[in-house]
């Protein structure tokens, strides 16, 4: 008699690896995903402290939209002496449907503010999936209309003196 495996052994056996490989493969697209994710968040901060650093330089005036500020470019200061950030990033890929391709940034009324949009896919940490705009001070805020009379709310961080809202101007 020789000692060997039988037939269903070996299914069985096949269909355990099967059944594991699955589920990490699952456990590795959604790890990847979150990873962006993360991605997207620390291009995100590194934007705004880049922001901030050439409002510094600026007399409190954050770059103009299309010209100064364009995933990337560069962004320098005017007088072109400082690299703020000699990339600007993209957004990394695969891209969260329904939203823009790349990081959307608009320079505020009075370029004392900012708003920069972008998507998130998954939940990351207190954050929620979807889209989400950061402004100075501010990494993510999603589904609020804040109006001048709530600028002491976090969210309304972007209505600064001389900023026209809702059709007032505040001090």
């Amino acid at each position: 008699m020789t000692k060997g495996f039988t037939l269903i052994e070996i299914l069985v056996v096949i269909i355990i690896i099967a059944i594991l490989a699955t589920l990490s493969g699952a456990s590795l697209i959604s790890a990847r995903a979150k990873a962006i994710d993360i991605k997207r968040l620390a291009d995100v901060k590194q934007m705004q402290h880049a922001l901030d650093a050439f409002a510094q330089d600026n007399g409190g005036e954050y770059p103009t939209d299309g010209t100064e500020f364009n995933p990337g470019g560069s962004l320098v200061s005017r007088n072109g002496h400082t690299v703020y950030l000699s990339t600007i990033p993209h957004n990394p890929t695969p891209f969260v449907s329904g939203c823009a391709e790349d990081y959307v940034y608009h320079q505020g009324s009075n370029g004392k503010s900012y708003t920069l949009t972008y998507c998130l896919a998954n939940k990351v940490s207190d954050l929620s999936a979807g889209l989400c705009t950061a402004m100075p001070g501010v990494i993510c805020v999603q589904n609020i209309t804040c109006s001048c009379s709530d600028i002491t709310k976090a969210c309304c961080g972007y209505c600064n003196s001389g900023d026209t809202c809702n059709g007032g101007t505040l001090p």
